[in-house]
């Protein structure tokens, strides 16, 4: 993790990956409405491929389906878009669909994943020998990308 992006190294040939992180639905830590699991909010998605050659991947394609929810507005002006702690990636992000690969010449690819600057706020367990009310059992504000893992 590089400030607010994440990287991850996908070998040749990767099928999908899951894109998993803490997650907590904001209604239950404070006194939002918003009854979502909430996991990673998502800045940017690109990937770079071994000649260096980035490509954006818009947070609006139609293939981010299964773990994301509807691309939101940033008040700053661009889009936004959560996920809900396990989202699937498909390979078709990043195999055979670059101009000139030709089939099974798919290389190592790194995924870029950019988080929005928020921290969501989420209960965190007591530690061993904590007392209730203890400045450990406060709210906690983290925000933790797990590594992305093969679903095959």
């Amino acid at each position: 993790l590089d400030g607010a992006t994440a990287r991850f190294r996908l070998p040749a040939g990767c099928g999908d990956v899951r894109l998993r992180s803490l997650a907590s639905t904001p209604s239950g830590v404070s006194d939002s409405r918003d009854g979502r699991r909430l996991g990673v909010d998502l800045k940017r998605l690109a990937l770079c491929d071994g000649r260096g050659v980035r490509r954006e991947i818009g947070l609006d394609d139609a293939r981010l389906g299964r773990g994301f929810y509807p691309v939101e507005p940033l008040a700053s002006g661009g889009l936004h878009r959560w996920t809900d702690g396990d989202a699937l990636l498909p390979r078709s992000l990043w195999q055979g669909d670059e101009e000139g690969a030709e089939e099974g010449d798919e290389g190592e690819v790194t995924l870029l994943v950019e988080v929005a600057k928020r921290d969501l706020l989420r209960w965190r367990a007591p530690s061993a020998g904590t007392e209730a009310g203890h400045a450990d059992n406060a709210i906690g504000a983290t925000l933790s990308p797990h590594a992305a893992r093969s679903a095959a």
